[in-house]
Formats: structure tokens, sequence, C-alpha cells
């Protein structure tokens, strides 16, 4: 079978087109034909290590001191139940399905094994191979935070990073609660944006969306790169602060950095719910709903993709096709 090798950390070269035996499922896990993946900023910081210290350290222990040992990456996909273990009882052989992959990742690759138990669920009928690829990363992460914000109806979010992956469904799942969300990115992304929901856009370049004047009820900060200060005084009094990529410090020192009054600072803890890819799979099939895709590419033109998506200029989704059946 045709699979990407992760030769060593570095730059997008560093993935090569390479062969591989079919693997068999064990007894509780699945044999999944790949038909599509996707490429995610998460993936090229994973390739080349460029992650905190507190994060690079242990990772290397786990994939590899010097190099991957034998790693592929890709961490969601949508594809078709081959194979089953002995004791698999969620899936057939048939099923049509999508998930994530977690740590394990693998998911550039014609074929991968998943236990049964993993974050899998079937595919919605409406929507395609493609779209349902894209889903688990930006929807799973994005309503892990929402949920637990209280944000509602009429209530006035700042998405920070709006034109990627959790950005343009984060801004979706927040309209189906009544919210008003602004979206903050490049101008090259607004057409994304707005194709999300947005109801207004800044493009950071252009105006400092931190002295605008504006309290919000709520900040989804997907990247990152704006001081927690700044993010945290245009917050109202009960306001929480969404963050998606958040260092060490906030992550430890969250509930001392949101200082006096009730505002919150929220980062990710638990993993992902299966019961809120459950509920996605709902929202899917009921249209209210969907990935927005930038491009659709080959597993051959991998190396392109990381390049595409580490310049910045991907625009809601990229989809890797694994088109070799």
């Amino acid at each position: 079978m045709k699979k990407v090798i992760w030769t060593k950390y570095g730059g997008p070269g560093v993935l090569k087109m390479g062969e591989a035996e079919k693997p068999s499922p064990k007894d509780k896990e699945i044999l999944i034909q790949v038909i599509a993946t996707s490429v995610t900023l998460g993936d090229c910081e994973m390739r080349n290590l460029s992650l905190p210290l507190a994060f690079k350290i242990p990772l290397r222990l786990v994939f590899g001191v010097i190099k991957p040992r034998g790693l592929t990456l890709g961490q969601e996909f949508s594809g078709i139940v081959e194979a089953i273990g002995k004791d698999v009882t969620k899936f057939k052989i048939g099923d049509e399905i999508f998930g994530q992959t977690g740590v394990t990742m693998g998911a550039y690759s014609q074929y991968m094994t998943q236990a049964e138990k993993g974050i899998m669920s079937k595919k919605p009928g409406a929507i395609s191979f493609e779209q349902a690829a894209c889903v688990p990363l930006g929807g799973l992460e994005s309503q892990y935070f929402i949920k637990q914000s209280g944000l509602g109806k009429s209530s006035k979010v700042l998405v920070i990073g709006a034109g990627g992956s959790i950005g343009t469904m984060g801004i979706q799942l927040l309209k189906l609660l009544g919210a008003e969300v602004t979206g903050v990115d490049i101008a090259e992304k607004f057409e994304a944006i707005k194709e999300a929901g947005a109801d207004y856009v800044i493009d950071y370049t252009k105006q400092d969306y931190m002295s605008s004047g504006k309290i919000y009820d709520g900040i989804l900060d997907v990247v990152g790169k704006t001081p927690l200060k700044k993010g945290l005084a245009i917050l109202n009094n009960d306001g929480v602060y969404m963050h998606a990529n958040p260092k060490i410090s906030h992550m430890l020192f969250r509930k001392i950095l949101s200082g006096s009054g009730n505002k919150k600072i929220l980062v990710k803890i638990d993993e992902e719910s299966q019961n809120d890819l459950d509920y996605l799979c709902e929202l899917l099939n009921d249209g209210k709903i969907r990935p927005i895709i930038d491009k659709v590419m080959s597993l051959d033109n991998i190396v392109d993709a990381h390049k595409y998506v580490e310049a910045g200029k991907k625009r809601g989704n990229l989809v890797i096709k694994v088109d070799y059946i």
C-alpha cells in the first residue's frame, strides 16, 4: 500500500511517498481504507516539532528522540471499514466512517488500523468523504470550548484566527447559539469567514482589534499570539477567554491570570468526546453546519500541501484525497 513516510523532523520535504504492507486489525481494532484526510497547522507543528519545550521533549520520547520511528502523520480521516477484529461490535465491514486518530496519527496512508474505542462515527449521509475528513479537528476543538463557555443568544464573541479549520467551524457553532460573531484574520480569508456566518470581519494587519473600544462576552483564540492581558481587557466582567493554543503558563496559572472578577480562561484539558462527535454528526445530517474547504489535493502532493498550510494560506480546510484504490 501507499503511505507517506515521515523521515525526520523538519520542513515539508521530510515527507516522502513510500510503500508498506497492509496492516491487519487486532481483536479490538478495525482496518480502514482511507478515502480522505487533511492537512492542518497541527500536522505541520508535529512534523517539525515547532512546539514549546514542555511539549517537544515528551513528544520526542514518544515519536523518537533523534527522528520519528516509522510514523505517519494525519490526524483526521474518512474511509470505509474493510476488516474488523473478532471482538469488534461497534462497526461492521463496509461502514462509511470518519473520525480522528489522536496522537497515534497515521491517516496519510491507504490503510490504517484504529481501536474500536477510538473517536469515530458513521459518516453522515448528507456529506461527502472529503467533507467528513475535515470535521473532527475543527469541530471537536471548537465544540469543546463552546459547550463549557456559557455563551448563548446575543453573546458577542471575537474569534481570533477565524479563517482556519477551528475558526470556521467555531463560528458556525457559535451562530447556532444565536451569538454575534466577529472574525479576525487576514483579508484573503474573509470570504471563508463570511461563508461560515460571521457578522463582522477584521483584518488584523490593518486594524488593531484590541483597541476598537468594543467589549466581548467571549473570545475564541485559535492562534494564541494575542497578549492574554490585552485579550482579558476587552472581555466583560463575566466574559470567557477560550484559549485553543495556550502557553504552559496559561494552562497552569489561568485562575491567577484571569485576575479579579468573574472572567475565566478556558484551556483544553480533557480528551475529545465521542458524544461531541455524535452531536456534530446530527448537525451535519441536518445541514446546520458544514466544513468549509479551500482545496482538495492528492496524497502525492502532500509536500506542496504542507507548504501551503505552513505559509498560512489555508482558508478553512485543506483535504487530501487518497485515491489509489
